[in-house]
């Protein structure tokens, strides 16, 4: 492992220039069938996964996406596994969204009564969490048994499920569990960033988890006002420390009629842009498409990083991105085929950054 930013970033751009480009997406894109894609993307990084998916999966479809999701997870594991120090820590606090993540998915699958084989196929195991361990948990009987499992391997986040474990059994939703899943990642991570602020590679980890929280937050204020969520639970549903969202500006958005009207309440603010293509995009500016959007916001905020200093922390922050954007244009790319979905309107779904 190493600590020297010229050493990690070196290996960065060594990865960098493996991504596939947007002629090759392109080729996908005008590719008859999955069938097709499939042979293309054998000849690439993702080849070797691919093939050892198949052997497991029914579906050329299953195959590629379990080959798709292990690239990405094995890529992820590989780049925490090269650096050590200050390195390190910074990007143990970044890939442990994904921790969340997996959390995540694990209580939606045991809500939604999924089996583990369906709930799997969406780990991303790149932290703390192993896909072994998340497996186990999927084995539980129900949600408190993933709790209490957690708490027999005193891992640091069954504190926020439990304590919002009697919350879910009396509303049968999960959103008290997610937040506070949410606000314990956030609260954790930038109390132990605010010690070295004067660092820039602290600076540029807090910026992106505030722009993060944002987002969160603006997401579940449209679907506060989408479900009508009494105003007496609105505030347990608000993450604090974002960069420009408040506490007073999330729970008066809250308060409006509809979704045009929480677009207003933001104009002032940095996300205006993706909000108005929302509203245009979609009548009313659905939660989908917001979700969709500020997902590409994201993207283009990361991969913008390798534009900064090359002797920090930004190119592999840059990285991840662009290995994300990578991964998320080649699942549309796949599902379209296989739905037979018009070429336009697959690009539409695209993230070209």
């Amino acid at each position: 492992m190493n600590d020297d930013y010229s050493y990690i970033n070196a290996r960065i751009r060594g990865m960098k220039s493996r991504l596939l480009d947007r002629p090759f997406l392109e080729k996908l894109l005008s590719e008859e069938n999955v069938h097709t894609v499939m042979a293309l993307l054998q000849e690439t990084e993702y080849g070797k996964h691919i093939e050892e998916a198949r052997t497991l999966e029914t579906s050329e479809i299953g195959g590629i996406e379990e080959g798709i999701r292990q690239h990405l997870a094995q890529t992820y594991s590989g780049i925490f596994g090269m650096v050590g120090g200050v390195p390190r820590r910074l990007l143990s606090i970044l890939l442990g969204r994904w921790d969340v993540y997996n959390i995540k998915t694990v209580l939606r699958g045991k809500f939604s009564g999924l089996s583990l084989e369906e709930v799997s196929k969406s780990f991303v195991p790149v932290c703390k969490l192993t896909e072994p361990l998340l497996k186990e948990m999927m084995k539980q009987p129900d949600i408190k048994g993933v709790i209490d499992l957690l708490i027999t391997w005193n891992s640091e986040y069954y504190p926020p499920l439990q304590a919002k474990l009697s919350d879910f059994s009396a509303t049968n939703s999960l959103t008290n569990m997610e937040v506070a899943l949410d606000k314990f990642y956030f609260e954790r991570a930038l109390s132990f960033l605010k010690r070295g602020l004067e660092d820039e590679n602290f600076q540029i980890v807090v910026g992106f988890l505030k722009t993060e929280i944002d987002i969160l937050n603006i997401l579940m204020i449209m679907k506060i006002v989408g479900h009508q969520i009494p105003p007496a639970e609105r505030g347990e549903l608000f993450i604090r420390d974002g960069l420009e969202i408040k506490g007073e500006d999330f729970l008066s958005a809250a308060s409006c009629r509809d979704i045009d009207e929480i677009f207003g309440r933001f104009a002032s603010t940095s996300y205006r842009e993706v909000l108005n293509q929302a509203k245009q995009k979609s009548s009313g500016g659905s939660l989908s498409s917001v979700e969709r959007l500020m997902e590409k916001y994201m993207i283009e905020r990361g991969v913008a990083m390798f534009a900064r200093n090359p002797l920090s922390i930004a190119p592999v922050i840059g990285y991840l991105w662009l290995k994300l954007c990578e991964t998320v244009n080649l699942r549309v790319i796949c599902r379209a085929k296989v739905a037979r979905m018009p070429q336009p309107l697959i690009q539409e779904e695209l993230i070209f950054v």
